[in-house]
């Protein structure tokens, strides 16, 4: 499949290098611009089909690979390692990327994000009201099970391996990207085999992509991020119209604080989709089509 992407990249505050890639789609008038987040280890190759469905819906897409994934620059010298100091780095190159390439677009904006992206989305719908005309969450990270530790105890221990000098080492169990996930018949991320190979097919073809396991910084960040984003008050204040997607048979993220985050948003509504594992935009061919039909709905709903 021909990527339908033209890549480009910026620099952010502290000089890392952002990649981002964006169509433009022969259409007199299109109906406005996606703005694709993707989740933790993923890369915009992963979204070919996704970007095309958009396209076909009239919608140009535009995206990026977060700090620390993809192609974009590493705070490691083992580019493997899942880190970031602070979630606010994942806001600022946002908002940069907004100032910067977006808003030249002139289109009404709207959000698409999976489980990681849809954290740091709904945070900057927080921080920078009225640029997101609407926003769908698919299996949004709102937070994380830690099952079988308490997360009182996760965190203990992630706090106190970041103050004892453990910070840019792998979480216990953590390491490097290991191609056999693509291939366990019983993995917890999508019932279709096909669609789930497509991250390990895409960094075959070139390793760089790949990325291992979490280190304890990116979670210690993590978790003060949801703190944030799950104090009272917060989500109040957001007016954009939110869609909430929650994967029914998820193992990765609580159901429970998406359903809280949907109920304090002013204007939100929440499906869950029966049977789903998390990554519902790459599950079976009847678990995409009942998405499709909400997302167009949603999104259609003047």
């Amino acid at each position: 499949m021909q990527n339908p992407l033209i890549y480009n990249n910026f620099i952010t505050h502290d000089s890392i290098k952002i990649r981002y890639g964006y169509t433009n789609i022969k259409k007199e008038n299109p109906k406005g611009l996606v703005l694709l987040l993707h989740g933790r280890a993923e890369f915009m190759e992963k979204y070919k089909e996704i970007i095309f469905s958009l396209n076909n819906k009239g919608y140009d897409v535009i995206s990026l690979d977060w700090r620390g994934q993809g192609l974009s620059g590493r705070e490691t010298q083992n580019r493997q390692k899942g880190y970031v100091k602070n979630f606010n780095d994942y806001l600022i190159d946002l908002k940069i990327f907004f100032d910067k390439i977006i808003i030249r677009r002139n289109q009404p904006v709207f959000l698409l994000s999976h489980s990681m992206g849809g954290h740091i989305g709904l945070r900057f719908l927080h921080d920078y009201p009225n640029l997101i005309k609407k926003a769908v969450f698919v299996s949004p990270m709102f937070n994380i099970k830690t099952f079988p530790f308490s997360k009182f105890i996760t965190k203990a221990i992630t706090k106190a391996a970041c103050t004892t000098g453990f910070s840019k080492h792998f979480v216990f169990g953590g390491k490097k990207y290991d191609s056999m996930r693509s291939n366990h018949k019983k993995n917890i991320f999508s019932h279709d085999s096909v669609k789930f190979s497509i991250q390990a097919n895409e960094i075959e073809k070139n390793p760089d992509l790949a990325i291992g396991g979490v280190t304890w910084a990116w979670l210690n960040a993590a978790y003060n991020s949801i703190d944030i984003l799950l104090k009272n008050n917060y989500v109040q204040t957001i007016n954009t119209p939110v869609l909430i997607v929650n994967a029914q048979k998820d193992k990765l993220v609580k159901r429970s604080s998406q359903e809280i985050v949907c109920n304090r948003l002013p204007y939100s509504s929440f499906v869950s989709i029966k049977n789903s594992f998390h990554e519902i935009l790459f599950e079976n061919q009847g678990i995409r089509e009942i998405f499709w039909k909400h997302f167009d709905k949603f999104i259609d709903l003047s």
